[in-house]
């Protein structure tokens, strides 16, 4: 799997992907086939943008941070949206067999997003 960077589409990296492949570990005269299964585009959001700022303040989150995932946030930022991953868990555990979460975490996830709904609905002044 490769992940893409935001500034730089699939289509355009799967024949670097491929020369790099072929100069590297296939003998003269193999050929090589390259196909996207599976395509989400990269997320970016700004620190500044102000669903970052308030899940920071919420979280107590500092700085900004990658992540090596991809998520639907991809599409949505592509439709003009500003995204920002956010739940309970942690990624080592999530997708995985087995995978699981404590009842707390649930529960601090309830509170934080019922907070940020609040942030996010009151009146102007």
């Amino acid at each position: 799997g490769v992940r893409t960077l935001p500034g730089l589409e699939s289509d355009r990296l799967a024949p670097r992907v491929e020369e790099a492949i072929r100069s590297a570990a296939l003998p003269e005269g193999v050929t090589l086939r390259t196909e996207i299964l599976s395509d989400s585009p990269p997320m970016s959001l700004a620190p500044e943008a102000p669903i970052h700022r308030l899940l920071s303040r919420l979280t107590g989150q500092q700085g900004t941070r990658s992540v090596g995932f991809a998520t639907d946030g991809g599409w949505l930022t592509r439709a003009g949206f500003d995204c920002a991953i956010f739940g309970p868990g942690t990624i080592e555990v999530a997708h995985k067999p087995n995978e699981w979460l404590p009842k707390a975490e649930y529960a601090r996830a309830r509170a934080l997003v019922e907070q940020a709904i609040a942030a996010l609905c009151e009146e102007p002044a």
